[in-house]
């Protein structure tokens, strides 16, 4: 049985997507918030002037994602929240030893400085 007017072609149902289409999946909003986050964390590991930057969106990462998590209905979990938790893991951890590094070679060059 189709769902198309078979005269104009036009859905039956109008227009709307079928019930439990990922639209319908009220998780999916933090769970791309915190992939893109993640990402943008990890990529901004790599610049020193970002590191900071990145530490903040890691966290925002984490965050969104835990939140899809108890948003998810259902025993599966949204795959999109989980890489986006690994990413933001993986940028924080690795944002925050580069900002603590960036800021040990700052005092230490600050403090070279004074000798001359």
């Amino acid at each position: 049985m189709a769902n198309f007017d078979p005269q104009t072609g036009a859905p039956l149902n109008g227009g709307k997507p079928p019930y439990g289409s990922p639209q319908d999946d009220p998780s999916r909003g933090p769970a791309v918030t915190s992939l893109v986050c993640g990402i943008i964390s990890v990529v901004c590991c790599f610049l020193s002037y970002g590191a900071f930057v990145g530490l903040v969106l890691g966290l925002v990462a984490i965050v969104f994602s835990i939140r899809s998590g108890k948003m998810a209905t259902g025993p599966q979990r949204n795959g999109m929240a989980t890489a986006g938790l690994v990413l933001g893991i993986i940028g924080t951890v690795l944002c925050g030893l580069v900002f603590a590094c960036a800021a040990c070679a700052c005092a230490g060059l600050s403090s070279l400085a004074l000798f001359y």
